[in-house]
């Protein structure tokens, strides 16, 4: 491929090159993707902006890659313009040309596929009255691993964006069928904590978690089903009811399990091209045949974007995260369809409520007390400057240092969280650790694992803490909270006060 001859200076600091018209001056920047970069995850989403006058006629900003699917989002009036790229399953050197009228930008990248021996593993759990064979088994799977691959991209983009580079983690195998003990009848009458409890214990005592413990499983439930017939007849088609008539759902995620169902797949792609028109479906739902979950958009791609988030949310649960008042992991999940795709248009949902369940299904959801006005406010300039979904400094440092998604965690032996002691000295109020430095600490509610205060170790290299203060916050620790300690090898201890 012949490349456009470009000052290498000007590329180092703009991550760019690209060539101008005397009549025309444009530039064309790439915001997440530098020269030579390695990509460990195989849907890769690049981010830029055409710089300058605008053209007379309109024109739509091009990308030129040899032997990879694409997909375009891109708004002409703001310049801006995404692109979604399948880059397949083998490691190899890709070369990309955009263009914008005459402006060229020409940038090399590889793609090394992420293999780590801390891994996800997705499953379809089917009932024993199940047929296996079944065509819906087979489409339901395909959705299960095309769908994960898009959360893989958007934890490698957050990370990336808190300048931890592409952090993600990686799967064992494609999903894969998990029979169930259970019935079709006895998965419909459990509650989602119920669902939890029995398919974690399940799994854990199957090949699967017999044979590999550094595994974590992404289960979906085949048979929910929705009593459509019943919503109809009380013509209540609040978001409560709805919840209350589906059958065999779960949206939980703790320990090494996070569990949903398979309610919403109405509203997924199964196909890779079909993802971003998932996102943009603009098509009314019909509540008697299908179940709402879009906070309030009631469309198809409120739908998605709002499940989807849904499981990228309480994936992080399984990553150990706890719930964060703005972000992933607390009210802002529904937001991720803003991740893939220019909208010129504001959101502004409602927030999510703090729900009361058990220890072992983790509540799902945060409340954000803000003014109507002011919570508008902050929710359009997130809009306007970001893509409204990131996950909180805490919840990054926690990631970046975690062993499912730590560069490191390959390199070293199995990390095993019983080789890291920290003693409170409750006389003292001081923490005290052994063998292995201190990372990050959070206090955290008992009750919903919410983030109440936190504080980061060895920042910019500085030397290892063993021993933390924390008479400051212990008016918090009264108020039934417990302590979240992360050392700097990605060891985990909770202590309960």
């Amino acid at each position: 491929m012949q490349h456009v001859n470009v000052n290498v200076q000007q590329k180092k600091q703009t991550n760019q090159s690209n060539t101008m018209s005397s009549s025309c001056l444009h530039a064309i920047k790439l915001l997440n993707l530098k020269e030579n970069e390695i990509i460990p995850h195989r849907f890769l989403l690049l981010k830029g902006i055409v710089e300058g006058q605008k053209c007379g006629e309109p024109e739509n900003v091009s990308l030129d890659i040899e032997n990879t699917p694409q997909l375009a989002s891109s708004d002409s009036s703001s310049g801006k313009f995404k692109f979604l790229l399948d880059l397949g399953v083998e490691k190899r050197t890709i070369d990309i040309k955009i263009k914008y009228c005459n402006a060229l930008l020409e940038l090399q990248f590889e793609y090394k596929p992420k293999c780590c021996n801390y891994a996800l593993q997705p499953l379809l759990i089917i009932a024993q009255d199940e047929n296996s064979n079944d065509d819906r088994v087979e489409l339901y799977r395909q959705i299960i691993d095309l769908n994960l691959l898009l959360i893989q991209s958007v934890y490698a983009e957050k990370l990336n964006e808190r300048s931890y580079g592409r952090l993600c983690f990686c799967f064992k195998d494609q999903c894969q069928v998990f029979v169930s003990s259970l019935r079709k009848e006895e998965i419909w009458q459990k509650s989602e904590h119920d669902l939890w409890s029995h398919f974690a214990k399940e799994i854990l005592l199957s090949k699967w978690g017999q044979e590999d413990s550094q595994l974590k499983f992404v289960a979906f439930i085949n048979c929910s089903r929705y009593l459509s017939d019943e919503v109809v007849q009380t013509q209540d088609f609040s978001y409560e009811n709805i919840r209350k008539h589906i059958q065999g759902h779960a949206a939980c995620g703790a320990g090494g399990l996070a569990l949903f169902s398979c309610t919403y797949f109405y509203a997924w792609p199964c196909k890779f091209d079909e993802t971003l028109q998932c996102f943009e479906d603009k098509r009314k739902l019909d509540l008697t045949k299908e179940p709402d979950e879009s906070n309030y958009r009631k469309t198809r791609g409120g739908v998605y974007a709002s499940s989807l988030g849904a499981v990228c949310h309480e994936i992080g649960h399984i990553f150990d995260l706890g719930h964060d008042l703005e972000g992933v992991m607390g009210t802002n999940f529904d937001y991720i369809n803003n991740v893939f795709i220019i909208n010129t248009m504001t959101e502004h949902l409602p927030h999510r409520i703090v729900q009361q369940k058990s220890n072992v299904a983790k509540p799902r959801f945060t409340q954000l007390k803000k003014t109507a006005a002011n919570g508008f406010l902050d929710c359009y300039r997130e809009q306007k400057e970001n893509d409204s979904f990131y996950f909180s400094p805490n919840s990054a440092i926690i990631l970046a240092h975690h062993p499912w998604l730590s560069d490191t965690a390959s390199e070293v032996a199995a990390i095993d969280n019983n080789d890291f002691d920290v003693d409170f000295a409750e006389d003292k109020l001081s923490l005290v650790a052994t063998k292995y430095s201190l990372k990050i600490i959070e206090i955290r509610t008992n009750i919903n694992s919410v983030v109440a205060e936190w504080f980061e170790f060895q920042k910019h290299q500085q030397q290892p803490v063993f021993q933390f203060d924390i008479r400051k916050f212990q008016n918090r620790l009264k108020k039934d909270c417990h302590i979240f300690v992360m050392s700097s090898r990605g060891h985990i201890k909770k202590l309960f006060i």
